[in-house]
């Protein structure tokens, strides 16, 4: 058996209760759609501000590698025409030996007993440098004569002169070499007293 429930209530009171009813769902639903109208917005608010931020970072970066490129622009102009002038001596003259890079790797298989009293480098007829010094064992020439061969841009070393000097807590070694370079010659002469 089934009972079924009678409401006793007058109708106006039940209008109010049904109206009542949906004014608060209506308000429910207003207030969820309000919060997640509001939660949206600040999501929106703050993925904005970040997209402005990264913008603004990589405006600025922008610029920053627009300056760096425009300098490394000039630099790369400086260069091509240190090459082209290179290149117009070479085709007048020949090639010339960059002193600097042969004195720096000729200095660098250098042993460390050796005492340099003079490097000359020079290029006239052909180029070489000449190198002299002292050192306590000989053997340290023959070690720097043998590496001097073994460089690319040697072609060929030269014993000037290798005396032994007595002195009172042993003998030193004096000695010169000619070393001769590869490249046409060029009328330069540097001397350097080290």
């Amino acid at each position: 058996m089934e009972i079924k429930m009678v409401s006793i209530l007058p109708p106006s009171i039940k209008e109010q209760r049904k109206l009542r009813s949906e004014i608060i769902k209506f308000l429910s639903m207003t207030g969820l759609i309000s919060v997640i109208l509001l939660l949206s917005g600040i999501i929106v608010l703050k993925y904005r501000i970040y997209i402005e931020s990264e913008l603004s970072y990589i405006s600025e970066t922008s610029k920053l590698l627009e300056a760096e490129i425009e300098a490394n622009r000039k630099e790369l102009e400086v260069i091509e025409k240190k090459q082209k002038l290179k290149k117009i001596v070479e085709n007048a003259m020949g090639k010339i030996p960059d002193w600097e890079m042969t004195i720096e790797e000729i200095v660098s298989i250098m042993p460390n007993e050796f005492y340099i009293e003079d490097i000359e480098a020079i290029s006239h007829e052909e180029n070489f440098v000449t190198i002299r010094g002292k050192v306590n064992y000989q053997k340290a020439i023959n070690k720097f004569i043998y590496e001097l061969n073994r460089m690319e841009s040697v072609k060929n070393v030269e014993i000037i002169y290798i005396n032994k000097l007595p002195m009172e807590d042993g003998a030193m070694t004096e000695f010169a070499v000619k070393i001769y370079i590869s490249g046409a010659p060029y009328q330069l002469k540097i001397a350097r007293k080290v």
